[in-house]
């Protein structure tokens, strides 16, 4: 097991790949619900890499993005490939 394995200097870093937050209506974002889940263990993600191909407007971007999760989200407004 992977948690194991952490030490009080790990960092943990979530990638997402199809970052858009708007297209689930008034549903959590799958991040979104998925940094919850790991929240509530005690992981709390030190980087959120979030990468989009669709072109999005930042502040709208950054205006769905929890309280919590503003200092470690990092918005990648490209594909990848």
């Amino acid at each position: 097991a992977y948690w194991r394995q952490l030490k009080p200097k790990s960092r943990i870093i979530l990638v997402d790949m199809g970052a858009s937050l708007d297209f689930h209506g008034n549903a959590m974002s799958p991040a979104i619900y998925l940094t919850n889940i790991y929240q509530r263990f005690g992981f709390h993600f030190d980087h959120i890499y979030a990468f989009e191909i669709s072109q999005k407007d930042p502040k709208q971007v950054f205006d769905k993005v929890p309280d919590d999760l503003f200092a470690a989200y990092h918005w990648i407004n490209v594909g990848v490939s």
